[in-house]
C-alpha cells in the first residue's frame, strides 16, 4: 500500500514538474530531477517502448539542463550515462571527454580512459 501511495506521489509531482519547466524551461534544477525520475522509471519498465519513451524524456530533460546550466559536471555525467542506456555509446563518450576537459583532467589522461 505505501509503494502506491509513493507512486502516486510520483506522478503528482511530474505533472507539477512537468508543468513548472514549461512555465519556465531556465529550472535546471527541477529538468534533473525529472531525468532521473524518467530515468530510474525506464529502468523498470518492462515494456521495451515504454522504456524508449522515458528515456527519451529522460535525456530531454538532462539535455534542456545542460543547455541552462552547460557547466554542470554532475548534469553532463547523468547526459552521457542516459546516452548510454540507450545504447548510444559514441555521444555518450563525447559527453563524457566533454566532462573531463571541464574537469580539467588532461589531454593524456583521457586518451589512456579511451585507448
Amino acid at each position: 500500500k505505501l509503494r502506491l501511495v509513493l507512486k502516486k506521489e510520483e506522478e503528482k509531482f511530474i505533472e507539477a514538474a512537468e508543468k513548472l519547466v514549461a512555465a519556465s524551461p531556465a529550472r535546471s534544477n527541477l529538468r534533473y530531477e525529472l531525468a532521473t525520475i524518467y530515468e530510474r522509471k525506464a529502468q523498470k519498465a518492462v515494456d521495451k517502448a515504454d522504456r524508449k519513451t522515458l528515456l527519451d524524456k529522460a535525456v530531454k530533460h538532462c539535455k534542456a539542463a545542460t543547455k541552462f546550466d552547460a557547466h554542470n559536471v554532475k548534469y553532463l555525467l547523468k547526459l552521457a550515462d542516459l546516452y548510454s542506456s540507450k545504447k548510444l555509446f559514441n555521444v555518450s563518450t563525447c559527453v563524457f571527454l566533454a566532462v573531463s576537459l571541464l574537469a580539467g583532467i588532461s589531454r593524456d589522461m583521457t586518451q589512456i580512459i579511451f585507448s
